[in-house]
């Protein structure tokens, strides 16, 4: 059963795109809406080119861990780097949006976090720093650290009254960061959904259901602290097939990415469109150099979303009703 989502929005006095009223300190705008995604996994393979003009055509707008930034211009997009910044500069924010951080911090990671933000904002003041937080199904062992190094106490010394939604406020507060960003991959297919008909119980357990409504779930415990902290959020949605999603349909992607929208995201990351399907993305020249049916369809799905992103970018969910 899918949740039914009402938001009521005003365009009277849009809100900053991305001050943080908790710090003060971040002093990033964002451009414009972001759709991107984890690219290299798909557009071929790690160290190889990425056709940066290729995913401008289906309409993405900005290619995090983009590894060449005058490409990534070239074509109109914006980037994400993957390249950390070493020295003091300024930076194009229409095209080099800013640097990647890292992904799915615990609580003891949230220092590292942190260093970076501060060293983003020293060495090139105005671009954002991204990270990818974890999800609410996670265990508490998780939320205290990811991964678990030995060099700290025991997770169960940190753990123990641990729950999700204070796992994002406390990342917030410590970390400072420019915006939030989150990642949940729901399972469609009923004998994932439901732990009784379970074929994977043992690489899904500890994850509790993870269905259309938990993902909402998710980004609604996201918006909240967005909401509290005058922080932009967006998020990853699944789109691959892996860790026993069969392959994700159009439908069900407009589904989370809508859901998102709704809730007031101001950014969509496919994670990955293509993955698990060989003829997915791009079929090679030698083949009738066609595109695949994953690039026809983000193509269709990300027009819809480039169309309402000047106005979602002016506008902000005060209500949602579930």
């Amino acid at each position: 059963m899918v949740a039914v989502l009402i938001t009521f929005s005003s365009s009277l006095e849009p809100p900053p795109l991305a001050t943080a009223v908790t710090t003060g300190k971040t002093s990033w705008q964002q451009p414009r809406f972001g759709i991107g995604g984890y690219f290299t996994q798909f557009m071929g393979k790690p160290g190889q080119h990425v056709d940066y003009a290729l995913l401008a055509e289906a309409n993405f707008t900005v290619a995090h861990m983009g590894s060449d930034i005058a490409a990534c211009k070239a074509a109109g997009l914006g980037c994400i780097s993957e390249q950390f910044p070493t020295t003091k500069g300024a930076d194009d924010h229409s095209s080099l949006w800013g640097y990647n951080v890292g992904d799915e911090p615990g609580l003891l990671q949230f220092e590292q976090h942190a260093t970076k933000f501060k060293t983003i904002r020293q060495l090139r003041p105005g671009s954002m720093g991204f990270s990818n937080l974890l999800e609410s199904y996670c265990p508490s062992s998780s939320l205290a650290a990811n991964p678990w190094d030995g060099s700290h106490p025991p997770a169960s010394a940190l753990n123990e009254s641990i729950v999700f939604e204070d796992y994002v406020e406390r990342y917030v507060q410590q970390v400072e960061p420019d915006f939030l960003c989150t990642d949940y991959y729901p399972y469609f297919e009923p004998w994932n959904q439901f732990p009784f008909a379970n074929r994977l119980n043992a690489r899904t357990a500890g994850r509790g259901v993870q269905s259309i409504d938990n993902y909402v779930g998710n980004l609604l415990v996201i918006r909240a602290a967005a909401l509290r902290h005058n922080l932009t959020f967006w998020t990853y949605f699944g789109a691959a097939a892996f860790q026993g999603h069969t392959m994700v349909t159009e439908a069900q992607m407009k589904l989370q990415m809508m859901a998102a929208v709704t809730v007031g995201a101001r950014g969509l990351l496919y994670w990955v469109i293509g993955g698990g399907d060989a003829v997915g993305w791009a079929i090679p020249t030698g083949a009738g150099g066609r595109m695949g049916r994953h690039w026809a369809q983000a193509r269709r799905l990300n027009t819809h979303i480039l169309g309402l992103g000047p106005t979602l970018m002016q506008i902000r969910s005060d209500t949602v009703v579930r």
